[in-house]
């Protein structure tokens, strides 16, 4: 007979484990149990030294990191079986709790071997008892398999400590591929002890408060030199400014150049223009480009360098502080999963082997037109997507510009005169998607930029938004008596738009607006805007939300507007207190509509959801969603 799995044959021991007492060095030590228990017993039976290996595995994967450490401190024996279990060890994330002192009898030597991913977070921003020995293990050499290595909420506070980051990096140079630096921005100093420290502070990888400049590319370029195989780098630490002298251009050459970092994001408080053009020197192949700041505009003259030096770059943040947007979740979208090896070129292949543009996402704020309009100019074949802050007072800023024929998405995030924005419309001849948030629309000349735009398929309008109620009026109309192409069928394409957490589907149709979205737009959004783009034939879609300009009947004719148009099908309502049951009887009532989201309506109630729901009982493809409604206790699907 073939031998059985070992693991198979234990599966069940796993459940009834679970039904057993809990089992834990805290159970195990205690008094009172040991007291019961024979003198004997405690000598001989060892539950953990006579199990099989994969039975140790599947029980110890049910504690957490703090009670595996306990554990080792239990016997010689549970330290050196579970420190010689791989899997539980893959992944190993400190925290202020997990506080060990394993100088007596340490099993790290052991267990990071098998560490690939390494989370160190910072017990009040210092380094505690296990942080400093990890780092010591690394400065040692034993991080055998490390690959990413995230360092949170760090603060040095003392001379020893201070080069400790770099000088430990440097021995994981051969397997690491991701390293992230972050630092808390909500945490605050001793005055006194920062005040002591400073003049320390020079030259070293740490972070520190917001009036104290220091030289952070020194290390950042060291690591990144150092570890050849590292794909993403992140450093952010917006209290620190980057303003020290010039970096030595002569101790930058081609030995340093880092052929495999395809993702850098840089967060600081200010940002050198110089010495940030020596760290892109060293990064030929980036595909994902963040830096950011947060006291000082960016330098535009850097632009020029990142055309230069980063020809293959994909999707470029540039002086864009705005939180919604994190380089995280772009690691999986824009990082392949196998990486060739790649040989050193000299200056003169790499020139002849660039590749074509390919920036296809740009996000910038713009304080200065210059070196600006020449970037877009060189990118404008490929640019698809854009979001803008425009701090800028000049009505031609963007009138010599190229057409960005590719961009189909703009976010505008602020505008200081709308006739820039206006300007800028005329120059996006595909534009599909556009959201305004906080930007000036008071001005005829962008109404009238926002009329002519043939392709637009999705507007939304969101806080703080300035335009005059007659205006947004005016251009409804214009859509208003767009006609309908087609009468969409069921098998249509269909597209998913998150609508501040309501997720809303809208029928895909070139050419045609068929989303709008209205949020906290308090200055215009009456009931005579609604009534006006409830004549908009071509709308599958719509969502209001978080605005008290409303009343209910104007809420009601609105939703019986709704019922007329040939492609509807989806509304969202979100924060509205004039959204009640007799809205949900309308919305009921109506065939075409199958998809209802509502979120935060605090005069809706269990009756009205129910009267809903009965008059929906024959459409097997409608669906109501509810969450957060005070009056609703289930979500509805």
């Amino acid at each position: 007979m073939a031998e059985q799995n070992p693991i198979n044959e234990s599966a069940s021991y796993e459940i009834r484990m679970k039904e057993t007492t809990p089992f834990s060095p805290s159970t195990y030590r205690n008094n009172d149990h040991k007291a019961k228990l024979n003198k004997d017993t405690q000598q001989n039976i060892d539950f953990i030294a006579n199990l099989p290996l994969e039975l140790i595995i599947l029980i110890m994967k049910q504690f957490s990191v703090v009670e595996l450490f306990d554990f080792l401190s239990v016997s010689k024996e549970w330290q050196h079986q579970i420190s010689s279990c791989s899997s539980l060890w893959t992944t190993l994330s400190t925290s202020w709790s997990l506080n060990h002192d394993l100088s007596k009898s340490n099993p790290l030597a052991a267990i990071v071997r098998h560490v690939e991913n390494l989370d160190l977070g910072f017990e009040n921003g210092e380094l505690n008892l296990i942080t400093r020995a990890l780092l010591d293990q690394m400065d040692d050499g034993n991080f055998c398999k490390l690959r990413k290595f995230e360092m949170q909420n760090c603060y040095i506070s003392n001379n020893r400590m201070f080069h400790i980051p770099v000088k430990a990096i440097s021995h994981v140079s051969n397997t690491l591929k991701m390293f992230e630096m972050d630092y808390d921005e909500y945490r605050q100093h001793d005055d006194d002890r920062d005040h002591k420290q400073r003049d320390n502070y020079k030259g070293l990888f740490i972070p520190i408060d917001d009036s104290v400049t220091v030289d952070i590319f020194t290390p950042i370029l060291s690591i990144i030199s150092t570890c050849k195989h590292l794909d993403y780098f992140r450093y952010a630490n917006i209290h620190l400014n980057s303003d020290s002298e010039d970096i030595n251009e002569m101790n930058i050459n081609i030995t340093m150049v880092n052929p495999q970092l395809t993702q850098l994001e840089i967060e600081l408080g200010s940002i050198k223009a110089s010495n940030f053009i020596s760290l892109l020197k060293l990064c030929p192949n980036l595909r994902v480009l963040r830096a950011v700041t947060f006291n000082q505009p960016m330098d535009h003259s850097i632009l020029d360098s990142i055309s230069q030096y980063c020809p293959g770059l994909e999707y470029l943040t540039f002086g864009f502080d705005d939180d919604w947007w994190f380089g995280e979740d772009l690691y999986s979208e824009y990082h392949p999963d196998e990486y060739s090896a790649s040989t050193l070129l000299t200056e003169t292949q790499q020139q002849q082997q660039q590749p074509l543009s390919s920036l296809q996402e740009l996000h910038i704020k713009i304080h200065n037109i210059d070196h600006v309009v020449s970037f877009l100019d060189r990118h404008s074949q490929t640019i698809q997507k854009m979001m803008v802050s425009l701090y800028l007072n000049n009505n031609d800023s963007f009138a010599s510009m190229q057409p960005l024929e590719q961009l189909d998405s703009l976010v505008v995030g602020y505008t200081e005169d709308p006739n820039i924005l206006a300007t800028l419309l005329s120059r996006l001849p595909a534009l599909q998607l556009l959201k305004l948030d906080e930007a000036d629309l008071g001005s005829n000349n962008v109404i009238h930029a926002l009329r002519t735009l043939d392709t637009l398929e999705e507007l939304i309008i969101g806080n703080d938004t300035y335009v005059y109620e007659e205006d947004i009026i005016e251009l409804f109309r214009a859509y208003a008596e767009r006609p309908v192409t087609t009468i969409l069928k069921q098998h249509e394409e269909f597209i998913t738009v998150d609508c501040s957490g309501l997720y809303l589907a809208r029928i895909r149709q070139p050419g045609q607006l068929t989303f709008i979205s209205l949020y906290g737009c308090n200055g215009f959004l009456f009931d005579e805007v609604l009534e006006e783009m409830g004549r908009i034939k071509t709308l599958s879609t719509v969502y209001i939300g978080f605005t008290d300009s409303l009343t209910c009947q104007g809420i009601n004719n609105f939703c019986q507007q709704l019922k007329m148009l040939p492609n509807f099908f989806s509304i969202g309502l979100a924060g509205l207190a004039c959204v009640d049951d007799s809205t949900l009887a309308i919305l009921g009532s109506a065939r075409n509509i199958s998809s209802v989201c509502l979120r935060a309506l605090d005069n809706i109630t269990q009756e009205g959801l129910n009267v809903y729901k009965d008059l929906k009982k024959n459409d097997k493809k409608g669906y109501i969603f509810t969450t957060d409604c005070k009056n609703i206790k289930d979500r509805y699907l």
